[in-house]
């Protein structure tokens, strides 16, 4: 963070408050006495000549598609370049700044692609790309998410808004009702955050927001505007820039569609726009019916001008560079507590301070299980699938929409956390009984050999006032948490067949040994 502080003079009758007034500071305005200071965030630094915030790091450079190439365009030469060529029909672009990769929206092969950037041995980049999702019709809008690497599209033929996982391929539709034409989509994935933005253009034009997990839908600008295309998150002031092509208009919002501003209003720069991406104190946008690329200040909107004049059809435009994907905490991975999701992990958006920070959902095809975590294939339970919680001594039992766990005969507990074996003659498997003569075998150090002679002699006194026949002692260990230990061999009959059998426990609660005899 740098600070710069600014001086003037006037008189208490003059004074007016700077921060106020909209562009004063590049991003954040801090009023002091008779003055005022801009502040720029991390990663910048206030230049001295204009105090404005300059992005430190690479070089930025201007992406984007004319449906059948790639091209970039370096800010200070404006000269372009082409990264991909004879491409059939791209729309749609965004890309993953750390790993390199630029993803992609072909309508016309109706897929989403994606290629690396990093140049290869001959200094080509981008030569060849591979399918990451099938089925697709016409895509218009693609955002990634470069903390969960999940991506998200529009689709205006089916009307839905989708996310596949980058890693692992699984996809889902997060919305397939009351989606007219959706266009472009924008996410912010940072902690404290978790929302997506999308534009609708269709009958009733409007912008919505939802969490990135499908939940809390709802609009935030729906009136006065009509043909919403291009959508961009400027992440160091938290607002959002749009360009309508019906009004010819770019405009500004918070995340919660309030303070409303109108940057430019302008026929000869805002003929037919579709996309637009902020960086530093710059929109950029596109435009179909002059093909051509402009740039304005994003306050102001004053000093617009082209950037890239006769591209044939100019589609989705982006800024790249580090500071539009900042670099955050992924809490899907990061998660020590609840464990990870099977298949999806979607951020989840932050109503208030006690929000889950991610939700496990499942590719189309799942279901979710019980445990808010695991994905089940349809007409799978999480007993047949091994995903459930039950103990090792304890049988797990479908029921719908859920299961139960119970402790096997001879065990006792709450069948998840405890099964603590019962009457020692009793098994249900052999597996059981190999397992209790393995804790038989584990016998407390504590208990010397002539600690084990002297319990011995006192039961043989009880079994001979009693005519008892088989004995047991069970050692108990803080409450619920014991085991049973079997003294003798098995089928030890100091009594008359026939003759009802008594069992005997010694209990030792907090260094506490005492005998307790009870029918059984």
């Amino acid at each position: 963070m740098c600070i710069f502080l600014l001086f003037k003079t006037s008189s208490a009758e003059q004074d007016i408050n700077e921060c106020n007034i909209r562009g004063t500071c590049s991003q954040d305005c801090e009023t002091v006495v008779g003055s005022y200071k801009c502040i720029c965030k991390t990663g910048y630094t206030l230049d001295p000549d204009d105090f404005r915030c300059k992005a430190n790091g690479d070089e930025p450079y201007l992406l984007f598609t004319n449906r059948h190439d790639i091209r970039e365009i370096r800010l200070d030469s404006q000269e372009p370049r082409v990264v991909m060529s004879g491409l059939q029909d791209v729309i749609a672009l965004d890309y993953d700044y750390s790993a390199k990769l630029l993803f992609l929206s072909d309508v016309e092969l109706e897929t989403i692609s994606v290629t690396n950037l990093t140049s290869d041995l001959e200094g080509h980049r981008g030569s060849s790309f591979i399918p990451l999702v099938e089925r697709t019709h016409t895509v218009d809008g693609i955002a990634y998410d470069w903390i969960h690497h999940n991506l998200y599209w529009t689709d205006t033929v089916t009307n839905t808004i989708e996310v596949i996982n980058y890693n692992y391929k699984y996809r889902r539709a997060l919305f397939s009702e009351d989606l007219d034409e959706p266009r472009a989509i924008v996410l912010d994935p940072r902690t404290g955050h978790g929302w997506m933005y999308w534009t609708d253009w269709g009958t009733n034009g409007r912008i919505e927001k939802a969490g990135m997990d499908g939940t809390n839908r709802m609009d935030i600008v729906n009136t006065g505007i009509h043909w919403p295309n291009g959508l961009t998150i400027d992440y160091a002031s938290n607002l959002l820039f749009w360009v309508d092509s019906k009004l010819n208009t770019i405009e500004s919002c918070d995340f919660n569609g309030e303070n409303r501003y109108v940057v430019l209003n302008s026929y000869a720069y805002l003929k037919q726009p579709f996309s637009i991406t902020v960086f530093e104190d710059l929109v950029y946008w596109s435009d179909w019916d002059t093909n051509s690329i402009y740039k304005a200040n994003k306050f102001t909107g004053q000093n617009a001008r082209s950037v890239a004049s006769g591209v044939f059809a100019p589609m989705d435009v982006h800024i790249f560079h580090e500071l539009r994907q900042p670099v955050d905490v992924n809490h899907c991975t990061n998660d020590v507590i609840r464990g990870t999701c099977s298949h999806l992990c979607l951020p989840a958006p932050q109503l208030n301070d006690n929000s889950p920070k991610y939700s496990c959902l499942c590719p189309d095809e799942y279901i979710l299980g019980t445990n808010g975590r695991t994905c089940l294939s349809l007409g799978e339970d999480e007993c047949t699938a091994g995903s459930h919680n039950c103990h090792a001594h304890a049988t797990c039992t479908t029921l719908p929409g859920s299961f139960t766990c119970a402790c096997n005969t001879g065990y006792e507990g709450d069948g998840k956390t405890s099964c603590i074996a019962d009457l020692v003659d009793t098994y249900t498997s052999d597996t059981d009984k190999d397992t209790f003569d393995a804790d038989l075998a584990n016998v407390d150090s504590s208990c010397s050999t002539g600690c084990i002679a002297g319990i011995l002699i006192t039961i043989f006194i009880i079994l001979g006032a009693t005519g008892g026949g088989c004995f047991l002692y069970r050692r108990k260990k803080n409450s619920h948490r014991g085991y049973r230990r079997k003294l003798g061999m098995d089928g030890l009959d100091f009594g008359m067949g026939g003759v009802e059998c008594s069992r005997m426990h010694l209990d030792s609660v907090n260094s506490k040994t005492e005998f307790l005899v009870e029918d059984y």
